[in-house]
């Protein structure tokens, strides 16, 4: 390495409506600054001039992408009437972080990203197990990130005047459900699997929707394919549903506590819910800021074997975390002392009362929880894994 070498992190500003690959971007940059890497964002949709001069310069020894957006271009060869990975024809590595479900229908632009260039980091380990199957050929499980650099950034206020912070989408699970064509057979067939899956789910929040529904397709005699249309729509609605039902489910069971909300949906369609403040939704930073205002911070954790950016924002932030099962955290975080794991919405509730009543008890739990995830989840560990794939792992 020399000093004028440099990485590309690629992102797609126009998709990016809250901002998270900014986040994530600024904070990994701060991270390979400490190992001598020089990094730059790129917009590969905006910017195509600066991207191919990336590509061919041999000063810029690899890239970054988040959820596969990037990991898709292609250019033409000397073949006449034939496309190929850009990274591979310029023997560029592409280093993938992604943190969504890889069969998910919007992930749809990188099912064909099955090159070797492409080195995919992702922070769920179910997830994992799909990629491979989907064809990926460099899979690697890793731990998300804590955002110190961000936070360095902030103005220090000790004061928290939010008692909860529950940031979430609101998307309403019903409209997940309409999607099913009642009109086709195998429609028929796959919304009873669904309706099956998710009651499930409903009753026990424990159960994993992507393990369920491959049991229940099993003992239907049906072997989920990863690579069949209809199988990954089945797989999205469901995991959709969940999300979007245990999201309303808590909001629920929470309505008369002091809670202020962010969320996507209009606030005067939520008027009727007592003891709640409401803001519009903002960017990822923004919230890290009022997570910093804030004594308790309430997560979903919607995935159950990967990390997520919300429960590791809040411990950033130094707030007391109530998250719902999620086996990687639980891996590192002693419930009680670190967190409060909730497998229902009666525990949900009686840990939202019980850190209510005592703010010792809160200022203790986000401490303890900060000083976990700070020792096992610095950027600078995700840094020295993508840099020591790139020593081991062969040339595209």
């Amino acid at each position: 390495m020399t000093t004028s070498d440099y990485f590309v992190i690629l992102v797609r500003k126009s998709i990016d409506r809250f901002h998270h690959n900014a986040l994530f971007s600024n904070e990994l940059i701060a991270a390979f600054a400490h190992r001598n890497w020089r990094g730059k964002v790129l917009d590969y949709i905006e910017e195509p001039k600066a991207i191919l001069h990336a590509l061919q310069d041999p000063y810029c020894k690899f890239f970054l992408a988040f959820n596969g957006f990037g990991t898709e271009l292609k250019v033409t060869t000397t073949d006449p009437g034939r496309l190929y990975s850009a990274f591979e024809e310029y023997r560029k590595p592409v280093l993938d972080l992604m943190h969504d479900c890889p069969l998910h229908e919007t992930m749809a632009h990188q099912l064909d990203s099955t090159h070797t260039a492409r080195k995919l980091f992702i922070t769920d380990y179910r997830y994992a197990e799909m990629a491979l199957d989907l064809g990926v050929k460099n899979v690697t499980f890793v731990s998300s990130i804590v955002f110190p650099h961000t936070f360095k950034s902030f103005s220090r206020s000790k004061q928290r005047d939010i008692d909860v912070l529950f940031a979430v989408g609101l998307s309403l699970p019903g409209d997940v459900q309409n999607r099913y064509d009642s009109s086709r057979f195998k429609s028929r067939i796959f919304s009873t699997i669904f309706d099956e899956v998710t009651e499930k789910c409903g009753r026990e929040w424990p159960r994993d929707p992507a393990v369920e529904l491959k049991a229940t397709m099993r003992d239907l005699g049906i072997w989920f394919d990863c690579s069949d249309f209809d199988h990954r729509f089945l797989l999205t609605t469901v995991l959709d549903f969940v999300k979007f039902d245990r999201r309303q489910r808590m909001l629920t069971a929470a309505n008369d506590l002091p809670i202020t909300l962010i969320s996507d949906q209009e606030i005067s369609q939520n008027k009727q819910r007592k003891g709640m403040t409401f803001l519009k939704q903002r960017s990822a930073t923004d919230i890290l800021k009022l997570m910093a205002q804030s004594k308790i911070v309430l997560c979903p954790t919607t995935h159950m074997t990967g990390y997520h950016e919300r429960p590791l924002g809040a411990f950033s932030a130094g707030a007391a975390v109530i998250s719902a099962p999620c086996a990687p955290l639980e891996a590192h975080f002693s419930h009680g002392r670190d967190v409060f794991f909730y497998s229902n919405m009666d525990e949900m509730r009686k840990y939202l009362e019980i850190l209510l009543a005592d703010r010792s008890l809160i200022s203790g739990v986000g401490e303890a929880g900060k000083i976990t995830a700070n020792r096992f989840f610095p950027p600078k560990l995700l840094v020295d894994t993508m840099l020591n794939s790139m020593r081991t792992w062969p040339s595209p």
